[in-house]
C-alpha cells in the first residue's frame, strides 16, 4: 500500500494540471491583496482590511475555487489514466483494486487539501503583512482562523470522495471535467428549485456537504449541532464515497 501511495504521489507532484492549479491559485492569492492595497477605487475612500477581514472574504471566494478546481484536478488525474493505459498498467501490476483505488482517493484527496489551504493561507499572510493581522468583533480571530482551515481541510475531503467517484466512472478526462463542474456549481441551485416539488430534498440538502460547507465558514455557529455537524458529516460523507468509488472500480471494465 506505501508503495501505491508513493506512486500515486509522484504522478500528482509531476501532474501538470495540478502544479498549474497550484501556481494559478497562488498568484491569485498574492495579486488580491495588493490590488485591493495599492489600487484605490474610482468613486470613494480607499478601502481598508486587516489580513484576517481579507482572510474572511477569500475563504467565501475559496468555495468557488475548490468546486471548479476539484473537477479539473480529478479529470486530468484519474480519469485520463484510462486513455493514457497508467489505469490498466496499475491494475494489472497484482495488487488489487480496493488498494489502487484507495491510494489514489488518499492522494488526490491531498491534493484537493492543498488547493483548498492556498488561496485563504497566502491571502491572510499577504494582507497582514500589509496591514496586520487585526480583530473580528464577533469572535476570536485567531479561533476563527484555524477553525475554518480545520473545516476546510474535511470539506475538501469530503468534495474529493465525490469527485473521485464520479471521475472514476468515466473514461474520458473532458467527461469527467464537465460533469463535475455541472454539478458542483449547480447543485444548490437545483436544490432550490427542486424543494418546491419535492420537500424531502431540503431535508436532504440541509444536512450534507453543500451546505455545512457554508455554515462552518461563519463567524459563530448557531449551535453545539452545527459544530457536531460540520465535523461528523465530512468525515462520513468521505467514508460513504469512498466505499462506492471502490465498488464502483471493482466492477469497471479497464480496457
Amino acid at each position: 500500500m506505501n508503495n501505491l501511495i508513493l506512486s500515486e504521489w509522484y504522478k500528482l507532484r509531476k501532474n501538470r494540471s495540478f502544479r498549474s492549479l497550484c501556481l494559478l491559485l497562488i498568484v491569485a492569492a498574492v495579486a488580491y491583496p495588493l490590488f485591493q492595497y495599492y489600487v484605490p477605487p474610482r468613486n470613494g475612500p480607499k478601502i481598508t482590511f486587516t489580513g484576517i477581514e481579507l482572510f474572511v472574504d477569500a475563504v467565501g471566494i475559496n468555495v468557488y475555487f475548490l468546486k471548479i478546481t476539484l473537477g479539473v484536478l480529478a479529470g486530468f488525474f484519474i480519469s485520463s489514466e484510462y486513455s493514457s493505459g497508467a489505469m490498466k498498467r496499475t491494475a494489472s501490476a497484482g495488487s488489487s483494486r480496493m488498494r489502487i483505488y484507495g491510494a489514489k482517493l488518499a492522494v488526490y484527496s491531498f491534493g484537493a487539501v492543498i488547493i483548498a489551504l492556498l488561496f485563504p493561507v497566502i491571502s491572510v499572510i499577504v494582507g497582514s503583512s500589509l496591514t496586520g493581522f487585526g480583530q473580528l468583533t464577533d469572535v476570536n480571530a485567531t479561533e476563527y482562523l484555524f477553525r475554518t482551515l480545520g473545516f476546510t481541510v474535511l470539506f475538501a475531503a469530503a468534495f474529493a470522495s465525490i469527485a473521485a467517484l464520479l471521475a472514476i466512472a468515466m473514461r474520458d478526462s473532458g467527461k469527467s471535467i464537465g460533469i463535475s463542474l455541472v454539478f458542483f456549481l449547480f447543485v444548490d441551485l437545483i436544490t432550490k428549485l427542486a424543494t418546491p416539488y419535492f420537500p424531502i430534498i431540503k431535508t436532504i440538502y440541509d444536512y450534507s456537504v453543500f451546505n455545512l460547507f457554508m455554515t462552518s465558514i461563519q463567524y459563530r455557529l448557531d449551535s453545539n449541532d452545527d459544530l457536531l455537524l460540520s465535523l461528523t458529516v465530512p468525515v462520513l460523507t468521505f467514508a460513504a464515497f469512498a466505499l462506492l468509488g471502490m465498488y464502483a472500480f471493482r466492477r469497471k471494465e479497464i480496457k
